[in-house]
């Protein structure tokens, strides 16, 4: 995958995040995507994607911007701020593409 590529799926992945499309997630992970947060560690896709839907449901206005995105080789290192609608935090997500 070219460095193009590479940064349009991670546009995709956080597009559809921030529109809470489930659906189109579900499009963009791996059988087994690894999500491991703050309170929580999610293996396998129906693990994270019923993750991901129990997050919208919590913060209905929940959004992530993306500041700053650093690539090795296929993984991605993405500076984000996550907004909740309650508070700001700074995040660092790892994609492996």
């Amino acid at each position: 995958m070219t460095l193009d590529e590479t940064m349009e799926t991670v546009k995709n992945y956080f597009d559809a995040w921030n529109r809470h499309d489930v659906d189109a997630l579900n499009g963009l992970f791996d059988d087994h995507v690894c999500l491991i947060d703050w309170e929580v560690t999610r293996i396998g896709r129906n693990a994270v994607l019923n993750c991901n839907r129990d997050i919208f449901q919590t913060h209905k206005n929940i959004q992530a911007s993306v500041t700053c995105a650093h690539v090795i080789d296929n993984i991605v290192f993405c500076e984000l701020i996550v907004d909740t609608g309650k508070e700001k935090l700074k995040v660092i997500d790892k994609i492996s593409i």
